[in-house]
């Protein structure tokens, strides 16, 4: 049962990584104008990748964990997953819709984990159930 867990949340961040790509070629093809229905195209690989590698975490953490933890930790990867991604899309040169957006949404994806893992006790309860 372990083992299946492991290749579903290898499989989970594979496509949520394949749907950040999606969203960089999206944005290629499809220019954005300022109207919020033409950025949609291009904004829900974003957060369909984000949903994605929030599954592949959940299903790789323990069953007896505190929830925050998991939860502090599920935010932690796919804040650092889409702040790399929007680093490395501005580098690419691709729109300031998917950079700037995968750079902010990544950052506070970072603050709610800190705040899950931190200031909710997400840590201290784990390290108790540790002992």
């Amino acid at each position: 049962m372990r083992y299946q867990n492991i290749y579903k949340s290898i499989l989970f961040y594979v496509v949520g990584l394949a749907l950040l790509y999606l969203s960089i070629f999206l944005s290629n093809i499809l220019k954005y104008n300022g109207h919020f229905i033409s950025a949609l195209p291009i904004v829900l690989p974003l957060v369909f990748s984000a949903a994605s590698i929030g599954v592949a975490v959940i299903l790789i953490m323990e069953k007896d964990s505190p929830w925050f933890f998991r939860t502090g930790i599920m935010s932690l990867v796919i804040g650092i997953t889409l702040f790399l991604f929007g680093i490395l899309t501005f580098y690419l040169g691709v729109e300031s819709l998917v950079w700037a957006g995968s750079v902010v949404i990544g950052i506070l994806f970072i603050i709610a984990a800190m705040v899950r893992l931190i200031i909710q006790g997400g840590l201290s309860t784990y390290r108790k159930i540790r002992k």
